[in-house]
């Protein structure tokens, strides 16, 4: 009877009207329905909230994308509900990403041709991860772990990818994504400093520092360090009353970064992701806008620059002079690096590190067995995927570098471009390029790519890149 019911309903009527709504309309919605399953506990309410979302995701999939990418840094607020033998964990992010499943199944059953013509480089790069974390089942111990590795640091990572790359299409899609990654990082910002006010956080060589919406400091300095240029780059595009948002965003992303009191967000993250920030802002405009631009450009990076020093200093030497904390690190890595001469070519497979490094650590060694990577970017790549995740992880890194050269080039004699086409996004595609550099940085002595918010946000990031590059290379085109 519901379904007889259903069917009498002017569905198609109430999708088109809701289209015609106001994007700050539609993210209100979403904004509603998050309150709402945020206090949810009653599980027949957690379901109806799924149904509202999978029905907002149907009439609209874009506004399902901007609450994903907004939702992205809460992966350890989820839901749990009990069931028979096991209990089902959905974290908020999964919730709109799962309900766009039948629009981007729609798009590749209707327009198969059109999405393999669009197939571009980082596209192919997706593919192939999916295959290098298929390949390490080889290796596989604890088959639980591997199933929610891949479904985590893989399938869900390569959905959110798809759904940029399918979804977005417009200059418009592509800006307001942006603004829902600034979003969720501020989010995560006002999250930690209203616990760190609070007398909340972890002590730590006499200081206390911010945790925010994850169980670490560092782990919350690593997503803060990527939004953080991506704020920048905003600010740069920004005008008027945009601009002052983009500053107040920035600087509380600024501000909880500093106070994570992470050093290698603070001596790593933030320089790398100057020195590309500078290096990529090399305005296409002319005369008074170009000295604008660049004013923007050095000035932000200037000043990050010297709030990171005086935080080193405010850290003081008990903090940058902890030598325990490096000592460790090395012992970590040489157990981790012996988990990799043990399964060199595929690694153990993603979430493989937890249960197989305890078994190489020294017998008499003091080192903590439960971690869930080797803190360094190559290692965790190595012990997960082996050499071939290795070889995976340096076509990316080369491919980030070749488009890196397209974005400072692309553009040129840009006062001829379309308003709305390629010139008033390159200050976001610019932030984007800071932010995964300042991931890299960061990731040599911490995750990259091994936590699952890290993951969906590097691979959001390599899809918004993607288009950002081919709307540069169609721009110069068509000025050509």
């Amino acid at each position: 009877r519901g379904a007889a019911a259903a069917r009498l309903l002017p569905w198609a009527a109430w999708r088109q009207r809701y289209q015609t709504l106001a994007p700050a309309v539609q993210m209100g919605a979403w904004l509603g329905l998050g309150v709402v399953y945020s206090f949810a506990a009653w599980p027949p309410l957690i379901g109806l909230c799924w149904v509202v979302a999978l029905l907002l995701a149907l009439a609209q999939p874009v506004g399902a994308l901007w609450a994903t990418l907004a939702l992205l840094p809460f992966y350890f607020h989820h839901k749990e509900l009990a069931l028979v033998n096991r209990t089902l964990t959905v974290p908020p992010a999964y919730v709109p990403l799962l309900a766009l499943l039948p629009a981007l199944l729609w798009q590749a059953t209707r327009r198969p041709r059109v999405m393999l013509s669009r197939l571009r480089l980082f596209d192919g790069l997706a593919l192939g991860w999916l295959c290098v974390s298929l390949l390490a089942a080889a290796n596989v111990w604890h088959w639980p772990a591997y199933g929610r590795g891949l479904v985590d640091l893989t399938l869900v990572p390569l959905l959110l990818y798809s759904a940029v790359r399918g979804l977005a299409t417009t200059p418009d899609d592509w800006r307001r994504s942006t603004y829902a990654l600034l979003a969720g990082g501020t989010l995560a910002a006002l999250v930690g400093l209203t616990g760190w006010l609070q007398g909340g956080g972890t002590e730590a060589d006499g200081l206390r520092r911010l945790v925010g919406p994850h169980f670490s400091p560092n782990h919350t300095a690593l997503y803060l360090v990527r939004v953080l240029w991506l704020g920048i780059g905003i600010l740069m595009a920004a005008q008027g009353r945009g601009r002052l948002m983009a500053a107040a965003a920035s600087a509380l992303i600024g501000l909880g970064l500093v106070l994570t009191a992470s050093r290698g967000a603070l001596l790593l993250g933030v320089p790398a992701g100057a020195a590309i920030f500078v290096a990529l802002s090399r305005p296409a405009a002319a005369g008074r806008a170009r000295r604008r631009i660049w004013l923007i450009a050095g000035g932000s990076a200037a000043a990050l620059l010297l709030a990171a020093a005086l935080a080193g200093i405010a850290l003081g030497a008990s903090r940058l002079g902890n030598s325990a904390t490096i000592a460790a690190r090395l012992d970590i890595w040489r157990s981790a690096f012996a988990l990799w001469r043990d399964l060199p070519l595929l690694g153990a497979g993603p979430e493989g590190f937890f249960w197989r490094y305890p078994a190489h650590i020294p017998a008499a060694a003091a080192m903590d067995p439960n971690l869930r990577h080797p803190h360094n970017l190559w290692l965790e790549i190595g012990t997960g995927w082996g050499v071939v995740g290795i070889v995976w992880l340096g076509l990316r890194l080369s491919a980030l570098a070749r488009n890196r050269l397209r974005l400072l080039h692309a553009g040129r004699g840009g006062h001829r471009a379309p308003q709305r086409g390629w010139l008033p996004l390159r200050p976001k595609a610019v932030g984007i390029a800071a932010g995964l550099a300042a991931g890299v940085a960061h990731g040599q002595v911490d995750a990259f790519a091994v936590l699952a918010d890290l993951a969906a946000w590097n691979w959001a990031a390599l899809g918004l890149l993607g288009a950002f590059v081919e709307a540069a290379t169609s721009s110069s085109k068509r000025e050509a």
